[in-house]
């Protein structure tokens, strides 16, 4: 009897343990997660205006969004959705979700909570939704070859813009302001920038410079973040093939100069544009 007792006993402590969680619900799978992020958010809200609001978060699993907001202190599970539209796996992303009312919500898969350095990378989603539901649209409307790709419904202007990253005297010129930023010689980085306005047509250098304002301001504020835990910075490999991630390296480095210049700009973000695009 007391051989079975303990049988019994080991089962239900088995039955209790991670090993054992097919059961669970989509919230107790997440609770520690999302715990964790509230806990990071408190530590490095006061860096800057774009991480003082937590987001919603919808993790992409099982052809379906679960889309949890944040409310008394806790995320909890608002929605489940099914996946109308195919996105990459192992998505990292912000934008407005037809599946959630086109509210701006961080879009995720679950291993996104698997490093703390993944976490900084919600961060860097979270400054996109403060930027999408702030000043991006307004901002956006002022840009002839987006009003042109969105009479042409294309609604994807951001990825598919047909930008001449082949160009070699482009390209040369890119790479040399970004490694002379790096260097600690803004004068010079900003002499190639000025250069760059001869190479590209006003479409091209306008993309740019948006891709600078959006991409580069939320990595500038995801290595802020970094910086504060201790963790290694997120940079673009200047050796690698040229595409639209040098933007991100680029724009964060003329933020980083711009802000030196006037610190306005950290919290003005449609100032913060007009200097890049002038």
């Amino acid at each position: 009897m007391k051989a079975i007792k303990t049988t019994l006993v080991l089962l239900l402590s088995f039955a209790a343990s991670p090993i054992f969680l097919k059961g669970q619900t989509i919230e107790q799978k997440y609770k520690d997660s999302f715990s964790r992020l509230i806990e990071y958010h408190s530590d490095i809200k006061y860096l800057n205006q774009s991480l003082e609001k937590l987001y919603p978060v919808a993790i992409m699993e099982d052809s379906s969004y679960y889309i949890f907001e944040f409310g008394n202190n806790s995320y909890f599970l608002a929605r489940k959705v099914k996946k109308n539209t195919p996105l990459p796996d192992k998505i990292r992303a912000a934008f407005p979700l037809a599946e959630y009312d086109n509210q701006f919500v961080c879009v995720v898969t679950g291993d996104v909570f698997d490093t703390k350095a993944a976490y900084a990378t919600i961060f860097h989603e979270f400054v996109h939704c403060y930027q999408g539901t702030t000043v991006e649209w307004e901002l956006k409307s002022e840009i002839d070859s987006f009003n042109k790709a969105i009479k042409e419904k294309n609604y994807m202007w951001e990825l598919n813009h047909a930008f001449p990253y082949e160009n070699n005297e482009f390209a040369g010129l890119y790479k040399n302001m970004v490694l002379s930023f790096q260097s600690g010689n803004p004068e010079v980085a900003l002499g190639y920038r000025t250069k760059l306005k001869t190479v590209l047509s006003k479409d091209d250098f306008d993309y740019m410079s948006w891709e600078e304002w959006k991409e580069g301001f939320a990595r500038y504020i995801e290595n802020l973040l970094r910086d504060n835990w201790g963790l290694e910075r997120n940079t673009t490999d200047t050796e690698g093939e040229m595409n639209r991630v040098w933007f991100y390296e680029g724009g964060s480095l003329l933020i980083a100069h711009l802000l030196s210049e006037n610190e306005i700009f950290k919290n003005e973000l449609r100032l913060l544009y007009s200097a890049i695009i002038k």
